[in-house]
């Protein structure tokens, strides 16, 4: 597996809906204009040092979660690589995408108001 993976280039990976992101009812075209908009900004993780990153910013490091607590994040020494794509799709990638779902309706449901 490559140390970068780049989120435009796991675009043949579908993303899982589940768990407590079922309540929002995202739409396929929804889920499609944020990872557009992402893969635009660079969005990228570095498996070898678990640092979520775009064009601009670190994002976010570490988020790899010690297995059985799920409120305790990994220590940096700790960090154990991603083994697959999908993984890294789901537990580095699917957050930054569904949070700019959101986002996006949010903006919409302000300018509406106007």
């Amino acid at each position: 597996m490559k140390r970068n993976l780049w989120l435009r280039n796991l675009d043949h990976l579908p993303i899982v809906i589940d768990g407590v992101y079922l309540k929002y009812n995202f739409t396929a075209e929804e889920i499609a204009a944020a990872r557009t908009k992402l893969a635009q900004r660079g969005l990228r993780f570095d498996n070898q040092t678990g640092i979520t990153r775009d064009n601009e910013d670190i994002l976010a490091q570490f988020r790899r979660w010690i297995a059985g607590t799920p409120e305790q994040m990994a220590e940096p020494s700790k960090w154990c690589p991603h083994l697959t794509n999908e993984d890294v799709l789901k537990w580095e990638f699917r957050s930054f995408i569904l949070r700019d779902v959101c986002r996006a309706r949010a903006k919409l449901s302000r300018e509406g108001s106007k």
